[in-house]
């Protein structure tokens, strides 16, 4: 396990884990990891109040923990150049901040309970699956799923955003309307 407790992180090198949980607490602070990073393990962030969280690996990402301050204005952006999941029946909790996930070739699966307050934007390039669900209402901002299916949970209202999805797209709200902002090819 590595653990960095601080208020905020950034990084100049990168970063290569072993394969145990990666624990990032930045208090009230952003958390910066934009470099060719390689996480082995899960990777756990945490912060507080209307700061940005950044995170970039050079392969497949396995989210533990990601906690945000709903009520705050923080970003949340994930890129990887594999697949995107979640570890265990772990959550994530944005801030109201535009969230964008890019999985480049790989498939995003974030099917645990999640509670994403911002706009997410969904991006892949591969004919790989994506996968979200969210606890309450959902609003999607620009879509990229290049050939692979598009699977959309929500329990509150749904908006489907824009963009394109290569392969089928699932939509189910619960019982709670769904809309989209913009044309979906």
């Amino acid at each position: 396990t590595l653990t960095v407790s601080c208020v905020g992180l950034t990084q100049t090198n990168t970063l290569t884990s072993g394969t145990g949980l990666v624990i990032i607490g930045a208090g009230a602070g952003v958390i910066t990891l934009t470099q060719s990073n390689d996480f082995r393990g899960p990777v756990r962030l945490t912060n507080t109040g209307a700061f940005n969280i950044a995170v970039i690996d050079s392969n497949t990402l396995q989210l533990d923990t990601v906690s945000m301050s709903g009520g705050s204005a923080g970003q949340l952006s994930i890129t990887s150049t594999g697949a995107i999941t979640q570890n265990g029946a772990t959550t994530i909790t944005t801030g109201t901040g535009i969230v964008t996930i890019n999985a480049g070739a790989g498939a995003i699966t974030l099917t645990n309970s999640n509670d994403f307050n911002g706009a997410v934007s969904l991006t892949n390039t591969g004919a790989n699956n994506v996968q979200i669900t969210d606890t309450t209402g959902l609003t999607l901002g620009t879509l990229s799923v290049a050939s692979g299916n598009l699977t959309v949970i929500s329990t509150g209202a749904l908006n489907l955003g824009s963009g394109s999805v290569g392969g089928n797209l699932s939509a189910t709200s619960n019982g709670y309307a769904i809309s989209q902002t913009g044309g979906l090819t």
